[in-house]
């Protein structure tokens, strides 16, 4: 008796092909549209979109509000900036003002300035920066990280060289580059703090870092610093850097030691 044959499943048509980028848009004033595609848009006023916005080259001021995902060449946008979705560009995404990602960003280059939140990975090719203040979902991916500010990732900071300025209480979940360099700017009432997990590198150089482990070939502790563990030759270290489990007191006012 001979098995009888499975029906194949019936093979789904391949989905169609998004319609080319085309044309120019400029929006200026309370603008709404269901979708944007087009070869450049630039809008200036209070613009909302309640789809996807695929364009080769953007250029946004005023409020903006995108509910889908963002996909193409290059963003610029200045203001108030809010995309539900994601973003993924193969140049660069800019931003300064207050910008909100509801999910992840991917560009060449992410260059943040302001109050900025991404609620999910941020990932480049060459650089991320920031200036004033990011939190993540996520970690950060690059070729190079720089900040000024503060910063809440927590996730892992991954990158060939990270350099930071810290301005107000930080916290990483882990730093894993060839270089790190982060510094406290030298001031009379200088405040905040960087607390992070561990720190893996080559050449690693800290100010006012909290960290549970350090791994490094060199390692050089600045003021302030408190590791708990260090694995590698400490080149340099500040007379407030405190390294191991034990605590130490700070010197009463006015007494040195």
């Amino acid at each position: 008796m001979s098995a009888s044959a499975t029906p194949s499943a019936p093979v789904s048509p391949p989905a169609p092909s998004p319609p080319p980028r085309s044309g120019d848009l400029q929006d200026s004033g309370a603008v709404r549209r269901d979708a944007v595609r087009a070869h450049r848009w630039s809008a200036s006023g209070a613009a909302k979109v309640l789809g996807d916005v695929d364009v080769d080259e953007a250029t946004l001021s005023g409020l903006t509000s995108i509910r889908g995902d963002v996909t193409g060449g290059s963003i610029s946008a200045s203001g108030t900036c809010d995309i539900l979705g994601s973003v993924r560009l193969t140049g660069a995404f800019r931003g300064s003002g207050t910008t909100t990602i509801g999910k992840g960003v991917s560009a060449e280059e992410i260059d943040l300035s302001g109050a900025a939140s991404v609620h999910g990975p941020v990932e480049s090719s060459g650089r991320v920066r920031w200036a004033g203040s990011l939190e993540t979902g996520e970690g950060v991916s690059a070729a190079r990280v720089e900040f000024e500010g503060r910063g809440v990732v927590p996730g892992a900071i991954v990158a060939k060289e990270v350099e930071g300025r810290i301005r107000g209480d930080s916290r990483f979940g882990s730093i894993s580059a060839d270089r790190v360099r982060i510094t406290r700017p030298a001031r009379l009432f200088a405040q905040g703090e960087l607390r992070v997990l561990t720190i893996e590198g080559k050449d690693v150089e800290l100010e006012a870092v909290v960290a549970q482990y350090v791994k490094a070939e060199r390692v050089a502790l600045g003021a302030h610093c408190q590791i708990a563990r260090v694995d590698g030759t400490i080149t340099r270290r500040h007379p407030t850097a405190r390294v191991g489990p034990a605590s130490q007191s700070p010197p009463p006012y006015g007494l040195s030691r």
